[in-house]
């Protein structure tokens, strides 16, 4: 079966709500932030060897770094904002990357939470 949908590329259904931020959110607690930033960089330098090394798919991790160093770290924004600027198609793989970040940052979150408060 051949036809023009066929050699579209498969991507997450992201929500439309997703977008640059246009304002700084509000700043998270210091470990919060240090863990953010943490994440960031980890997921950053992860995506930097896996454009290097075959095994990896390299871009999906470092735009994922980028996306989460972009709530904490001005230099990260402005990269974003001047990639989506830049390449339009940054964009939807820019969305794409936060929206896997959030899920897999809530999924971590979720499960490492007290089940019952210190007394």
């Amino acid at each position: 079966m051949t036809g023009p949908n066929m050699n579209r590329r498969r991507s997450l259904p992201v929500p439309i709500a997703i977008s640059l931020p246009a304002t700084i959110p509000p700043r998270p607690s210091r470990l919060k932030r240090w863990a953010l930033m943490a994440f960031g960089y980890f997921f950053l330098v992860f995506g930097v060897i896996g454009i290097v090394l075959p095994v990896l798919h390299g871009t999906i991790f470092f735009f994922m770094g980028l996306a989460i160093l972009a709530q904490e770290v001005e230099w990260a924004r402005r990269l974003r904002r001047h990639l989506a600027e830049r390449f339009p198609r940054f964009h939807q793989v820019s969305a794409e990357a936060e929206f896997r970040a959030q899920r897999w940052i809530k999924r971590i979150v979720r499960r490492f939470r007290r089940k019952e408060p210190l007394v």
